[in-house]
């Protein structure tokens, strides 16, 4: 089992690699992803470029149910956190 800062690393480079959103990246500050014991947050660095809305959320959800299967399974159900602006898992 990977640590929390491996997992890190391992779906940010999955996300660069794979999002596509404007040419945005972690490199230009424009996203971060987070590891907790509840899953996963994608934080947004805002104000963006791009749209944090339903069709940001699909892509995200099979780039990283892509990446962590066998290993790692996320539901189909995503909601958003308006306290912290995240994506998680639920």
């Amino acid at each position: 089992m990977m640590k929390y800062s491996e997992l890190e690393s391992y779906l940010l480079q999955a996300l660069n690699m794979a999002l596509q959103v404007n040419g945005e990246t972690s490199y230009t500050n424009s996203f971060d992803v987070e590891v907790a014991d509840e899953g996963f947050y994608f934080v947004p660095r805002l104000p963006a470029s791009y749209v944090v809305d339903n069709e940001l959320y699909q892509k995200i959800y099979l780039i990283i149910n892509a990446v962590l299967y066998p290993d790692y399974k996320t539901p189909p159900k995503w909601y958003a956190d308006p306290r912290k602006s995240v994506v998680s898992r639920g």
